[in-house]
C-alpha cells in the first residue's frame, strides 16, 4: 500500500513540475516584441517622424522594424500633411500643433500604442 502511495505522490509532483515548467516557457514565448518608448516630447517647430523605430525601444531588432506597421490619426491627409520620410506637419503649416498625439504599431498579432507630446519651445 506505501509503495502505490508513493508511485502517486511521484505522478501528482511529476504532472505539477510539468505544468510548471510549461506555464514558464509559455511566459518567455510571450515576451514584449515590442517594447515602447515612454515620455516622447516633441519641441514645436522639431521634425516629427512617424517611422516605428521612432517610438520602440532600441532593443527591438531590426527584422521587427522592416515587418511593424504603424497606424495613427496623423496619417490623415485632411488635416496633416506627411512628407516621403514620414515627417508629419499640421496641414498648411510647417510643423505639427502643439497637443497630445498617439500612433499605434503592429507586428504579428502583437499591437502597442503610444502616446507622445509637441509642446511649446
Amino acid at each position: 500500500m506505501k509503495g502505490k502511495q508513493i508511485i502517486i505522490r511521484g505522478s501528482i509532483l511529476l504532472s505539477l513540475a510539468a505544468v510548471i515548467f510549461g506555464l514558464f516557457i509559455s511566459a518567455c514565448s510571450h515576451a514584449d516584441i515590442l517594447p515602447v518608448r515612454s515620455n516622447i516630447v516633441y519641441q514645436k517647430g522639431e521634425i516629427v517622424n512617424l517611422k516605428a523605430e521612432n517610438f520602440l525601444d532600441s532593443s527591438v531588432s531590426s527584422e521587427v522594424l522592416k515587418k511593424a506597421i504603424l497606424y495613427s490619426p496623423l496619417l490623415d491627409r485632411e488635416k496633416y500633411t506627411l512628407d516621403e520620410n514620414c515627417n508629419v506637419v499640421s496641414k498648411g503649416k510647417d510643423y505639427l500643433e502643439c497637443g497630445t498625439y498617439q500612433v499605434s504599431i503592429a507586428y504579428k498579432d502583437e499591437i502597442k500604442t503610444v502616446q507622445f507630446k509637441v509642446v511649446e519651445a
